[in-house]
């Protein structure tokens, strides 16, 4: 009774100010989880929100590391490192701070590992922007949205003062700073899924995904929520729940918004979806010296 009666009391107060007060309560629910993909996809394309139970070995990544057993991630391997040290984790001397001074891609083409078949017009765009091929914005148009993110990103983190300047967590090079916050993020997702699994109703939910369909097969290309299904992939979790915000298929290729536009030529983009699916990003990291 007493916290409903602060409650109305302060409510008006908030209001005039522009904000609302809300309450655990008032959070949406998770939507239904599924193990049936088919059913999933059913349920989305009429309206209807249902999550997919994904198998981790089915997700990757638009720069092509893959969270599969057999295929590799920074951030699983950031993971594991920090798993493997006794005491506090630590950002200095860190696997993480070597993979951010190892692997420096200098422009969008280049930040695809392993991948030579990218379009000329992503060698002038920003590393971090990381084009696809079914992406409605235009190569420029989603560099700034990623420098906002960015921004974001490090204003979450109590760092509002940091741009893209200072790095991106997928690749270096960063900030003392800015690798400093990546790292501290790791740790806090890392050990709240340790300590009490993967909670749907917590922090940002399912991981965000879009579907990609070849020769009957799906890859999942995760496109929020890396650090949430790196932390499921190195506990060796088999399953980790995703939110699918789009279905493209690899016959449908030449209607994608950036081939018929003409950023991504057919034949570019069906190299693309290939790479997604065949890369062997274990490799890759061993050439790197990443890896033994």
């Amino acid at each position: 009774m007493i916290r409903k009666f602060i409650k109305r009391l302060v409510k008006p107060l908030f209001q005039f100010f522009g904000l609302e007060v809300t309450s655990a309560e008032s959070k949406p629910k998770p939507p239904p989880i599924y193990d049936d993909l088919e059913k999933v996809l059913t349920l989305n394309r009429v309206g209807i929100r249902a999550s997919y139970e994904c198998p981790i070995d089915q997700c990757v990544i638009l720069s092509g590391f893959s969270f599969a057993e057999t295929g590799w991630h920074p951030f699983v391997e950031a993971y594991r490192d920090i798993n493997a040290r006794s005491g506090k984790p630590r950002y200095p001397g860190s696997f993480l701070e070597k993979y951010y001074s190892t692997w420096t891609p200098e422009n969008s083409a280049d930040a695809v590992a392993g991948f030579a078949n990218a379009p000329a017009a992503l060698k002038s765009i920003a590393p971090f922007t990381l084009h696809a091929p079914w992406m409605d914005a235009r190569p420029l148009d989603r560099q700034a949205l990623m420098e906002r993110i960015i921004v974001d990103e490090n204003t979450a983190a109590g760092c509002p003062e940091l741009d893209a300047r200072e790095g991106y967590g997928l690749h270096g090079p960063v900030s003392e700073k800015k690798g400093e916050i990546e790292f501290q993020r790791l740790v806090k997702i890392y050990e709240s899924i340790k300590a009490f699994g993967y909670d749907r109703t917590q922090g940002e939910g399912d991981v965000t995904v879009i579907g990609i369909e070849y020769n009957e097969e799906f890859r999942f290309c995760v496109m929020h929520g890396q650090h949430r299904a790196a932390a499921v992939a190195a506990l060796g979790l088999k399953t980790v729940p995703v939110s699918i915000t789009k279905v493209v298929h690899y016959t449908e290729i030449s209607h994608w918004p950036q081939v018929y536009r003409g950023y991504w030529s057919q034949i570019q983009a069906q190299k693309f979806i290939e790479h997604l699916f065949t890369f062997d990003s274990r490799i890759w990291a061993r050439e790197k010296g990443l890896i033994l």
